[in-house]
């Protein structure tokens, strides 16, 4: 055989086996990315997608690091709070024993406006967008005897690991009442379930619901 033909050979050889290497490497992240969703949905994310980031994976889960995951999902649950539009995006992931270090994590999830009246114990249909990023909600208060609706305008910030929420505004059938009428519904409220180290990072008043943003980094998560 010549040089020529065994040059060739070789070079088939090697293709094949770079190919064979390659579909071995998607089938790994295929099968990562499955594992990683079962045990979402059974954390309570509904239809989660998981998609594993960076080439070649096969290096990555033999040193049990991955570089890069994005975790979404329509809808969820946590600590009795239904949440939709969930997005997380972890970097630099390397799993010692049972636990999980992350080296960098953000997300969002969107929190309808429904399910934040009834966290609240407020009536269904009592709370919604207000103007210029506001959360509106009305109450029925006692005014000399009689029942009259008044409208608040909240506003909600992030607070590290709380929702910092304060009364901006107050109106009784349109007319101001100004900051100072006693609503019950502010101050500083701890978000349960968040992980040491993630904080929120944003809270943003939509049409639909409540948009919340969490961040972390240097992540020890799972023991």
């Amino acid at each position: 055989m010549s040089g020529r033909h065994r040059g060739r050979g070789l070079l088939v050889a090697v293709l094949v086996v770079i190919g064979l290497l390659v579909g071995a490497d998607r089938l790994a992240a295929v099968v990562t990315s499955r594992v990683i969703a079962s045990r979402l949905a059974s954390a309570g994310l509904a239809d989660p997608s998981v998609r594993v980031v960076g080439f070649p994976i096969l290096p990555q889960l033999v040193a049990e690091r991955l570089d890069q995951v994005t975790i979404t999902a329509p809808s969820g649950s946590g600590d009795g709070l239904a949440v939709r539009d969930i997005r997380l995006d972890a970097v630099d992931l390397t799993r010692s024993g049972s636990t999980v270090r992350v080296g960098g994590l953000t997300g969002s999830a969107l929190v309808g406006y429904a399910a934040l009246a009834a966290r609240a114990g407020l009536p269904a249909g009592s709370m919604g967008p207000g103007p210029e990023g506001l959360v509106s909600v009305r109450r029925s208060v006692s005014l000399l005897g009689a029942s009259v609706v008044v409208v608040l305008q909240l506003r909600v910030t992030a607070a590290g690991q709380a929702l910092d929420v304060q009364l901006a505004g107050a109106d009784l059938a349109g007319v101001p009442l100004g900051a100072a009428v006693p609503d019950g519904l502010t101050g500083h409220l701890p978000v349960a379930g968040l992980p040491a180290g993630v904080t929120l990072s944003r809270v943003t008043a939509g049409p639909d619901g409540v948009t919340v943003g969490v961040a972390g980094h240097d992540l020890v998560l799972g023991g």
